[in-house]
């Protein structure tokens, strides 16, 4: 085997790694979608701040579901998106 031909077996290789974790990602995202108790979009208060979901992930631990939010600022504007962590899931109230 050359270097040519093994750095192709090693590119086609990761390539099949690339596309399996695309469809790992497209399942998650599903389910999350299907399953979850909030959606995308929908309005909660948080450590009495209100906001909104930006994205659902399900957790490193124990396959819960973790929330990204961003929420609403003063002047009624949406700040920096944070993470709302496994743990903290219990202290979220749909508005």
């Amino acid at each position: 085997m050359t270097k040519e031909e093994y750095q192709q077996k090693i590119d086609e290789k990761r390539a099949l790694i690339d596309e399996i974790n695309h469809q790992i990602d497209e399942l998650e995202k599903e389910y999350c979608i299907e399953h979850s108790p909030l959606k995308i979009g929908d309005k909660i208060k948080f450590n009495d701040k209100e906001g909104y979901i930006t994205d659902i992930q399900i957790g490193t631990y124990f396959g819960h579901f973790e929330y990204k939010w961003k929420p609403i600022n003063k002047n009624g504007k949406l700040g920096y998106e944070r993470k709302i962590w496994f743990f903290d899931v219990q202290k979220i109230m749909k508005v």
